[in-house]
């Protein structure tokens, strides 16, 4: 069993004024602004973070809040760590866009036994730069 497939873009992180997760019967999620889109690249400078301490990997489906249509999908990410710039290949318009974030997870024993998945509300800022 060689664990998950991880996600090749992940970095070790650590969340902003060394906030972790020290409770391991629950799952600390991040929360989420705005994400900002370069209209010309597809590219979006955010941390999708597993906050450190958790109990199980993370996964992270970014998409459109009305159609569902989703724009991209991380791969598994263990505790400390986050992908902290990927591309949306979808040609968007500028402007603002609901998009929910949705949060998979899979226990560190066995990634493919989900916990609690988590869905945020969010919004995509479309900027030419």
């Amino acid at each position: 069993e060689s664990g998950p497939p991880l996600d090749e873009a992940a970095i070790a992180y650590q969340m902003p004024n060394g906030v972790k997760n020290n409770d391991p019967t629950k799952i600390m999620l991040p929360g989420f602004g705005t994400l900002t889109m370069d209209a010309q690249t597809g590219q979006i400078q955010a941390a999708l973070v597993n906050p450190e301490g958790n109990p199980c990997y993370f996964k992270y489906i970014i998409s459109m809040a009305d159609t569902k249509e989703e724009l991209y999908r991380s791969g598994w990410l263990e505790p400390g760590t986050a992908v902290t710039e990927f591309t949306i290949e979808k040609d968007l318009e500028p402007g603002t866009y609901d998009i929910q974030v949705t949060v998979e997870t899979g226990l560190l024993d066995d990634y493919t036994q989900p916990m609690n998945n988590g869905v945020i509300a969010s919004k995509l800022e479309v900027k030419e730069e």
